[in-house]
């Protein structure tokens, strides 16, 4: 289960999400009422993230599903229904701010899309307003991520020991 401050994603033991909290942008539930997400059925989830105005879905097989605010997901557009994200790898884990998203890949590399107002985003600057498709982290290049973690403009790492 993840929360942000609008909303709330929990997975179940059969790969389904269920949301609740402040209902838009294809969040399901309402207030404390979860609520089954549509459109997941063909997907085994093990886990998910919610932003500020986005949540993601990651499948067992390392493919992640986003909706919600377009920016938070690195597109131009909104969405209200779970959509695949095209990545170059599988995903071992989502997390998410408030505007932006993280995916650390299988391989232990870290990728970062969305809004990067405070360069929360880790790509060296915050000049790149939004980045719309996931990216790895410059800095952490060659570095194995073992978890990130997602505030609301920070993100933090915990490093896999080197072989």
């Amino acid at each position: 289960m993840h929360c942000s401050d609008t909303h709330c994603i929990a997975v179940d033991s059969e790969g389904s999400a269920w949301t609740w909290g402040k209902q838009a942008l294809g969040r399901e539930g309402s207030g404390a009422v979860p609520a089954k997400v549509p459109g997941l059925e063909a997907h085994k989830l093990v886990a998910g993230a919610c932003g500020r105005a986005h949540t993601l879905a990651l499948t067992q097989d390392g493919k992640v599903l986003a909706w919600g605010r377009g920016p938070a997901l690195g597109t131009p557009t909104d969405s209200d229904k779970p959509a695949l994200v095209s990545l170059p790898s599988k995903v071992a884990q989502v997390a998410a701010g408030s505007n932006f998203s993280l995916l650390r890949t299988a391989e232990g590399e870290l990728l970062s899309c969305g809004t990067n107002d405070f360069g929360q985003l880790g790509q060296g600057t915050t000049a790149a307003r939004h980045i719309r498709e996931p990216r790895a982290i410059r800095s952490l290049s060659g570095a194995k991520v073992a978890h990130a973690a997602a505030g609301v403009s920070s993100r933090a790492v915990l490093f896999a020991e080197s072989r």
